[in-house]
């Protein structure tokens, strides 16, 4: 017999396999238009024009008769879904299993009664429809041609794909004796299929003493589901339902079947909409089926949010899973996200994880990466055990016998452990496991010459892994960041929402700890929908939407939710501040103006201040009776620029706005004009096209290589790409463009600031910059204003600096992290594009330049050339993504020494947290005029978080080192607290402190890169008229 007569004669046994079949022919449907789960409304081709995103639906239910043959019968439908339809399907008004057309064929189960009711409910059109149901039918099965095909089948396929020359004639062998014992066109041809499967299974039986499988295969079953992509957010809770459901019928047909699920969010939208879904979800937990894995909110970018954002996408997501499911997870599911930042494995293992999974590094576009079962290790030498398998499907696995050759030819650590994981079932939109996939799973326990494959959780994988380890097998150990090389434009691309999330994450800072100060005083602040904004905030942190890689309308939908966020945030800190300003004691100040300092250092800082009004006679004072230098920077608004001294940490103190005759007008203290600006710290000279030289006063050098310009603004033609808004070039530099004149004028002048304007014009795009410079901070801000109408096109501000270092550093997430300017090997070459927070240096002995910005996240550094990546315009998968009107901030900040000397870091969070201020009527209250919350030294630690406990009144204080220096830290509170704990970032007690004297002080020991949390429990008797909190504040 030829392969080609043994492949033709299992079609035709798979054509045996159904036994009756029963035409569902009467289908009563009606179109409609999808608003949102559960709630549609009438829709007419006539009067309506449905976009791609939000396409109509249409329901079809119907009451059929069962034929008699089939009651008490195992009933499956089949719906011959060909094309992107997408449904759900009801029987008896309890959602079944998700249908698409790689789950066509449903198991309906048993019926007792005749006219069960089934409901189909799309995405789909009514001409998708039309189409369909005329090949609906229910049909039942003969199990023993069912199991003989499978059985021949996975057979036959692994013979096609093994490399085993010997074990091919072997098998070879069987599966034409076995395929020839039975003839289809005999009538008697059930006897046949029996006598084949007697003579496969001996065969196999026989081959299995003979050739004994090459390693072990976890088979964990998966459906990765993008929050919102191609598809927007109402779409995705349908995908969820849809998903969810099947994998719980398939549980029923399949015993031993397992389905873990992560994304915390798809498991509250299935709460919400789908209660009998997720009932079923919370019964299969408990029984130890369905698998809670992920442990965030939803599977997120881990570039672009702040380490704070990656520790709340766990805090909610695993508290969901304790609230609602009695346990946690140690697995975090990470399959599809663009690249993982050096510090994750703090945050994950501070999160309760043990474990890490992804597929994405196999998406290299150069360098294959070295591992697939490793520790990694972050910045603070955290270590987490990593699997990173090498799937040729990892999206859409389905368990084929060449899928799990080439998963164990691929896997690089087999030669030190005998394990791995392969991953099965449709992926991406969901769908997840079908029943072929179930069934040729099942055969592969124990076949000769193949890998052994179970299926199985995936936390038992890890714990078996992990208890080998204890065992002594040693694992290869990767350390810092794991940078993806490929998808470096999702740093930059949709640059709003970029914006958006920076200022929504700072916005939620500064209300927690404002909120924070009024609980240490037993106040209570308004902390109305606070997890609302936040779990916005998380849900936007998506890879494919923080990415700005979805479509218009998901982007779109995105904006609504960070707009949310911010109307929320903004309501906290407007009443919160109001309830402080009532009982501060200003009764001795005569127009009091609050000024709020959310950072853990006393500060010196330019403040925005509104008055009511602003005349000749008005003057600042501040606690000193010392007269401020103020510059009014809009009389319309009577708003004001001053420069503050010494305002408390994590506190505040109040100025006083008086009028005082004979006050004289303080001259301006920087020079400007169109070609030069000057202060006390740089000496700045600007071309016809607007780029700066700048001399260093206070190092007495130039900034930049000698002859060549700074701040030169970049446009670079980008190559159509069929996932633009993900990629970029590594050759973009060859197609650089820029402009050679400007429109310069003076923007302002005055005592605290001085600037000038530098407008653009770059085919139809327009660049309006104000470069400014203070009196007395040493920074040189380009305040920008973009009208984007590029297709193609990247943004770059460039500064060829007079530094030479083989290595720059980045912020990353709680941390910073060191990557070569250089391009050695092909490692480093493709480093071309690298994501960071705030800030990027480059420094060498007693010098460095460091670029800080308020909302971007790339740049690219080579040799002593930065950059900032600025605006991109990528057309698609939003076809104008990009376009239109864009505000933004970055600095050039030069210091002695490295980063740590020049003290970028804490630059960087002024740069990002301006002191808030509010003005207040002068009155009595029990409040000091300053106070500080909380102080921390040395200076190389940041206090990031004051908020309150998720389970209590007490307070939380997170904080962190980052230097990469280890050593004593002192925490010193303003109030007196009953008791203090060290916490997990889940605010879970680790140890306690024993506190002494006023019992507001704590010393502890920190390491490098070390995030470390406490919890701390106020004593709430009103304080003192006299003292302000601490010493010095």
């Amino acid at each position: 017999m030829l392969e080609k007569a043994l492949g033709h004669k299992l079609s035709q046994l798979k054509e045996k396999i159904i036994e009756q079949r029963f035409f569902v022919k009467k289908w009563e449907a009606k179109e409609l238009l999808y608003l949102e789960p559960t709630k549609y409304r009438p829709f007419s081709h006539k009067i309506q024009k449905v976009n791609q995103m939000s396409k109509e639906s249409v329901i079809a239910q119907t009451e059929i008769t069962l034929p008699q043959n089939m009651v008490d019968k195992k009933v499956y439908i089949k719906i011959p879904v060909e094309s992107a339809v997408e449904a759900l399907l009801i029987l008896n008004n309890k959602p079944v299993a998700g249908i698409d057309r790689f789950h066509n064929t449903i198991l309906l189960g048993s019926f007792e009664e005749t006219k069960p009711k089934i409901k189909i409910e799309g995405k789909m059109t009514s001409y998708e429809w039309e189409g369909l149901k005329k090949g609906i039918y229910l049909f039942t099965v003969n199990d023993e041609i069912e199991k003989y095909y499978f059985d021949l089948n996975v057979a036959y396929e692994i013979f096609q794909n093994s490399k085993d020359t010997s074990l091919k004639m072997s098998l070879w062998k069987i599966l034409e004796n076995s395929a020839s014992a039975f003839n289809l066109q005999a009538p008697d041809f059930e006897r046949g299929i029996r006598n084949g499967q007697r003579i496969l299974s001996e065969g196999l039986q026989r081959l299995s003493q003979i050739y004994k499988p090459m390693g072990k295969i976890s088979l964990i079953a998966h459906s990765h589901i993008d929050v919102a992509w191609h598809w927007e957010l109402k779409e995705t809770i349908r995908k969820s339902a849809r998903t969810f459901s099947t994998a719980i019928n398939l549980m029923k047909e399949y015993p031993s079947f397992y389905f873990p699920s992560s994304q915390i969010q798809l498991y509250a939208y299935t709460k919400k909409y789908y209660p009998q879904v997720y009932f079923a979800i919370k019964e299969r937990v408990k029984k130890g089926a369905w698998e809670l894995i992920g442990g965030s909110w939803v599977e997120g970018d881990c570039n672009i949010p702040s380490g704070e954002s990656i520790v709340r996408q766990h805090l909610y997501g695993q508290r969901f899973f304790e609230k609602e499911f009695g346990k946690r997870t140690e697995i975090s599911w990470m399959p599809d996200t663009f690249g993982f930042s050096g510090n994750l494995p703090q945050i994950l293992a501070g999160c309760g994880m043990k474990y890490f999974f992804t597929w994405k590094m196999y998406w290299q576009s150069r360098d294959l990466f070295p591992y697939n079962l490793f520790f990694w290790e972050g910045i603070d030498g955290s270590r987490i055990l990593a699997h990173t398998p090498r799937l040729i499907s990892a999206y859409s696995g389905c368990a084929t016998p060449k899928e799990l050759f080439a998963a164990w030819e691929n896997f690089s650590e087999k030669n030190i452990c005998d394990e791995m994981v392969s991953t099965y079932g449709y992926s991406d939109g969901g769908g997840g496991v079908t029943r072929e996939m179930l069934e040729y799973a099942k055969r592969y326990k124990h076949f000769p010459g193949f890998p052994e494959c179970k299926i199985e959780r995936a936390d038992k994988f890890f714990r078996r892994i992990d208890k080998k380890i204890r065992n002594n097998i040693t694992l290869p150990v990767w350390k810092g960041e794991i940078y993806l090389e490929t998808h470096q434009g999702t740093f930059i691309s949709k640059a709003i929402l970029k914006t958006l999330n920076r200022k929504t994450e700072n916005l939620f800072l500064d209300a927690e700890k404002i909120s924070s100060l009024l609980m240490a005083h037993n106040i209570k602040p308004e902390l109305t929908e606070i997890d609302k904004g936040w779990r916005n905030i998380l849900l936007n942190q998506f890879h494919d939407i923080m990415a700005g890689t979805s479509e218009k309308e998901v982007n779109d939908d995105a904006v609504k939710y960070y707009q949310d966020a911010l109307a929320i945030g903004s309501r906290i800190i407007e009443k919160n501040m109001e309830k402080l300003g009532k009982v501060i004691d200003t009764s001795d100040i005569s127009n009091p103006t609050i000024l709020f300092n959310t950072l853990s250092w006393n500060r010196d800082d330019i403040v925005e201040i509104r008055l009511n009004k602003i005349d000749k006679k008005t003057c600042i004072v501040d606690e000193n009776s010392e007269e401020l230098d103020y510059q009014v920077i809009d009389k319309k608004e009577n708003k004001i620029l001053v420069f503050a001294k010494n305002i408390p940490a994590l506190g505040y103190k109040i100025l006083d706005v008086k009028e005082k005759n004979g006050r004289k007008e303080k001259g301006n203290n920087i020079k400007v004009s169109t070609r030069l600006m000057e202060n006390d710290f740089y000496k700045i000279t600007i071309n016809d096209s607007g780029e700066v030289k700048i001399y260093d006063k206070v190092r007495k050098r130039d900034v930049f290589e000698e002859g060549r310009w700074g701040n030169v603004l970049e446009f670079f033609r980008e190559n159509p790409d069929p996932e633009a808004a993900w990629n970029i070039d590594r050759d973009f530099a060859k197609h650089r463009d820029t402009v050679k004149n400007a429109k310069i004028s003076i923007k302002e002048t005055g005592p605290v600031r001085a600037s000038i304007c530098v407008e653009k014009r770059y085919h139809n795009s327009t660049i309006i910059q104000e470069i400014r410079t203070y009196k007395d901070i040493p920074r040189i801000d380009f305040k920008t204003r973009v009208d984007w109408q590029e297709r193609n096109v990247m943004l770059k501000a460039s500064f060829p600096v007079n530094v030479n270092s083989l290595r720059a550093t980045f912020e990353i997430p709680y941390g910073n992290i060191e990557r070569p300017t250089h391009t050695n090997t092909s490692w480093d070459q493709e480093k071309y594009e690298v994501p960071a927070q705030r800030w990027a240096d480059l420094s060498e002995f007693g010098f460095g330049v460091s670029i800080l910005n308020d909302s971007k996240y790339s740049y690219d550094i080579r040799n002593n050339l930065m950059r900032i990546t600025l605006l991109r315009s990528p057309n698609y998968p939003e076809l104008d993504a990009d376009k239109g009107l864009h505000e933004f901030c970055y600095s050039l900040v030069t210091h002695n020494g490295d980063w740590r000397k020049g003290g970028i870091v804490r630059g960087g969070y002024q740069f990002n947290f301006p002191v808030i201020a509010r003005g207040v009527k002068p009155h009595q209250g029990r409040l000091t005029p300053s106070f500080s919350l909380a102080k921390v030294d040395p200076e190389n630690v940041i206090i990031e978080v004051v908020k309150k406990s998720e389970d209590s009144d007490s307070l939380i204080v997170r904080l962190y080192e980052y230097f990469g220096a280890r050593g004593n830290v002192n925490l010193s509170l303003g109030f007196d607290v009953k008791e203090l704990y060290e916490t997990n970032l889940l605010e879970n007690k680790k140890r306690k402190f024993n506190l002494t004297g006023r019992k507001n002080k704590v010393s502890f020991f920190i390491k490098p890169y070390e995030i470390k949390t406490f919890k701390l429990h106020p004593h709430l008797s009103p304080p003192p008229l006299t003292g302000g909190g601490l010493e010095g504040g």
